[in-house]
């Protein structure tokens, strides 16, 4: 396969297409695209599907646009792509497709908790989780996620085992980690695991970024659900192509679930929401990528991976500014709290440099919950020149 294929460095204008990521930069930074404002926020890429999705979309359009059915070809495509890329067996039965993985959360925490019920957290952490939790009359228990030697995040198994005190019904994993970027390890999950099924806590895990995965991570994705049939039993994953391959706009996510009783549990919450059918064109968009997206996949993670080595050098440049080392994701971890000490400016007076100065727009760490306070999250899929222009500008105005 050619990389010629695949065209990551031409800079798509999204102005004026209903992108939250660029018509919404100025409400929520006050930085505008009209002066050269450059987005690093939302979760998307600035790059197009692979041409299959184009190919599977624009056919669509041939025909009639009416209730979709027979998903056997979807379910096919999921259990295939899960089956070669991370080596788990899966049967199309126990896959829901969703309207994203957001709504997904919030269904399950309706279905398998009552209000007053706790639920960890383990921050800093994707922010729609808090609120997932909290606007369905649940209680977050913030289990804060600690550096070790080597700047990573690991979990604080201690502070955990403390917290499933009888009152904790579920834990929320997020893997690999939003917005660290950790790939947690098998040992961490298994770890993690034996606690859920000694306190009887239910497992969500956030799978939604697992193929975003860099080869020097030094080890794979582990699909938690794989682990052993005990832990599949108390398990529910929540996957999605629209991360791996840009399609958020589809809204369309997978849960998937095997014990038969969590089924059942799940599918009577999704009637009650009314939720009967999935989106036909999130549902054609995730079968065509996941079964001819393979080399364009290929070709996209040394780009980011190039990129996430352009975010690291450049912070290193800054003394007292630190990136969190990147495992997986796009989206790069960034830590102002030596900054802070060394030049005696706070955080306001840091995002003001960021967001008016270099006219960029970052997500403000303190919305990922305890422990994020001192940190923006940066997203760096992007063409290599836009990265280049961005990362000058925020140089310039810290040093």
């Amino acid at each position: 396969m050619s990389v010629s294929r695949f065209d990551f460095d031409t800079v798509i204008n999204r102005n004026n297409t209903h992108c939250e990521k660029w018509d919404d930069m100025q409400a929520y930074f006050g930085v505008s695209p009209a002066d050269g404002g450059i987005p690093l926020w939302v979760a998307d890429m600035e790059f197009l599907p692979p041409p299959a999705v184009k190919e599977a979309l624009a056919s669509m359009l041939e025909g009639v646009l009416g209730y979709t059915g027979d998903y056997r070809e979807y379910h096919a495509a999921i259990a295939g792509w899960m089956q070669g890329r991370h080596g788990w067996t899966i049967k199309p039965e126990w896959i829901f497709a969703t309207h994203g993985i957001v709504m997904a959360v919030n269904t399950i925490v309706q279905a398998f908790c009552r209000p007053g019920d706790n639920v960890i957290l383990q921050t800093p952490v994707y922010y729609p989780f808090f609120g997932a939790v909290r606007n369905n009359g649940c209680r977050v228990t913030a289990n804060r996620l600690v550096r070790n030697g080597q700047g990573k995040y690991e979990m604080d198994f201690d502070a955990l085992e403390a917290q499933m005190d009888g009152r904790t019904r579920m834990i929320v994993l997020c893997s690999p980690h939003n917005p660290g970027g950790r790939v947690w390890t098998r040992q961490e999950l298994e770890r993690l695991a034996e606690m859920c099924c000694r306190h009887d806590v239910l497992i969500v895990s956030d799978e939604i970024h697992h193929d975003l995965v860099y080869g020097d991570a030094g080890h794979p994705h582990t699909v938690m659900a794989s682990l052993s049939p005990e832990v599949a039993a108390r398990t529910i994953t929540c996957t999605s192509a629209t991360k791996t391959f840009n399609l958020a706009g589809t809204l369309t996510g997978n849960v998937i679930i095997s014990d038969p009783a969590l089924h059942r549990q799940f599918e009577r919450q999704m009637h009650r929401a009314g939720m009967f059918l999935p989106n036909a064109f999130g549902m054609a968009a995730a079968t065509a990528a996941y079964t001819q997206g393979d080399d364009w996949l290929d070709t996209l993670l040394p780009y980011l991976a190039a990129n996430r080595d352009a975010v690291a050098q450049a912070v290193a440049g800054l003394s007292s500014v630190s990136t969190m080392p990147l495992e997986g994701t796009y989206l790069a971890w960034l830590d102002f709290s030596g900054y802070c000490a060394e030049t005696g400016r706070d955080m306001q007076e840091v995002v003001r440099r960021i967001q008016q100065e270099a006219r960029l727009a970052l997500n403000h760490g303190h919305t990922f919950g305890p422990g994020g306070e001192s940190c923006m999250r940066l997203n760096f899929a992007c063409a290599k020149s836009q990265l280049s222009e961005a990362l000058q500008r925020f140089v310039q105005v810290l040093v």
